[in-house]
């Protein structure tokens, strides 16, 4: 018999948010999760642009919401 997959959702916001609306997203992310009660069947992973990684971080605390990185682009945005 084959295990189970645990599902995982994985957000990667390009660079499409400020470092404050990414901070704000974050929360957002960790209150949805922790009402949801997803954290005990679902990963979910935020991927904020690498120089936010940090602050997003720290907004995300001791949450269940991951966090992961992503490559650079010289593009401005997207």
């Amino acid at each position: 018999m084959h295990a189970l997959r645990r599902p995982f959702v994985g957000g990667n916001w390009k660079m499409n948010t400020d470092l404050a609306a990414g901070v704000e997203l974050a929360e957002e992310v960790v209150g949805a999760v922790a009402t949801s009660g997803l954290e005990s069947r679902v990963d979910v992973a935020v991927y904020p642009p690498f120089p936010y990684l940090f602050t997003v971080g720290r907004a995300l605390g001791h949450s269940a919401v991951l966090l992961g990185g992503q490559d650079c682009s010289a593009e401005a945005s997207g």
